[in-house]
C-alpha cells in the first residue's frame, strides 16, 4: 500500500473513531461498532495506535487529542483539543 493510500485509509478509520466514539478490533483489523467490512487491517492498525492517536481502553479503541488534531488538520481546520476525564470537545 502506498504511503498516500495508507495515509487515507487512516484518516477514514480516525473520523470514524470520532463519529462513533471508539472502535472495536478483531483479528487485528479495526472496525466502527457493529461493523461488517474493517476499516484498516492489522498493519494500518498498529500504525495508528503507534503513532498514539487511538489508545486501548476497557475493550475499546478511543480517539487521543493527538489523534483528533490529526482528524483537524486533515479536514483544514485549526482546532484546538480540550479533554476532561470524563468528556472531549473539539473546537474549530
Amino acid at each position: 500500500m502506498e504511503k498516500d493510500e495508507r495515509r487515507g485509509v487512516q484518516q477514514r478509520a480516525l473520523r470514524q473513531a470520532q463519529f462513533y466514539g471508539h472502535l472495536v478490533a478483531r483479528h487485528g483489523r479495526l472496525y466502527h461498532p457493529g461493523g461488517g467490512e474493517p476499516l484498516c487491517g492489522p498493519q494500518t492498525s498498529k500504525e495508528i495506535v503507534r503513532s498514539g492517536w487511538l489508545r486501548f481502553r476497557n475493550g475499546k479503541y478511543l480517539i487521543t487529542p493527538e489523534g483528533l488534531r490529526v482528524v483537524g488538520a486533515a479536514e483544514g481546520g485549526d482546532v484546538k483539543v480540550t479533554e476532561t476525564a470524563n468528556e472531549r470537545s473539539v473546537h474549530k
